[in-house]
């Protein structure tokens, strides 16, 4: 996560009452925590045609790439691409990034994505239930944590 995980509705479109958007703290200190990505300017041009964005090798990048709407944790709802809007997940899977919370920007001759966290962001951190736990929570204050509303039963 980006230390904040994902509201279920966000991600999958659905709500879902114990999946709702939390802190979680120990997101950062993961060693894939913030990953970059770089394409080439005809790379992007390429990739985006699979999405059914065409694009003039001509056109300057930074002018079609519009700001991201985002989630209070980062992730990124819809952008706008040479006038077409995108999800974050479809920008995520079609060019391989780790999660759809990520920063774009464009120079010349390259587009860049700053990624942060790794996956869908939903539900409970592996990194951020292992810090907890390192603090001296027990996994019952962890599932809790991270599972709104839940009743814990044997």
């Amino acid at each position: 996560c980006t230390g904040t995980t994902e509201s279920a509705e966000n991600v999958w479109g659905e709500k879902i009452p114990y999946l709702v958007s939390v802190k979680s703290s120990g997101d950062t200190l993961s060693p894939q925590y913030s990953s970059t990505n770089t394409f080439t300017k005809s790379q992007f041009i390429s990739i985006m045609k699979d999405l059914g964005v065409s694009i003039n090798s001509k056109t300057n990048l930074a002018e079609i790439i519009g700001k991201p709407k985002t989630t209070k944790a980062g992730t990124v709802l819809t952008i706008k691409i040479n006038s077409k809007e995108l999800t974050g997940s479809d920008i995520r899977t079609t060019f391989s990034l780790r999660s759809s919370a990520f920063k774009i920007t464009a120079t010349e001759n390259e587009v860049i994505f700053k990624v942060s966290g790794y996956g869908h962001g939903v539900g409970m951190s592996q990194y951020g239930a292992d810090y907890m736990a390192r603090q001296g929570s027990t996994y019952d204050e962890i599932l809790k944590h991270y599972y709104k509303g839940v009743n814990l039963e044997k």
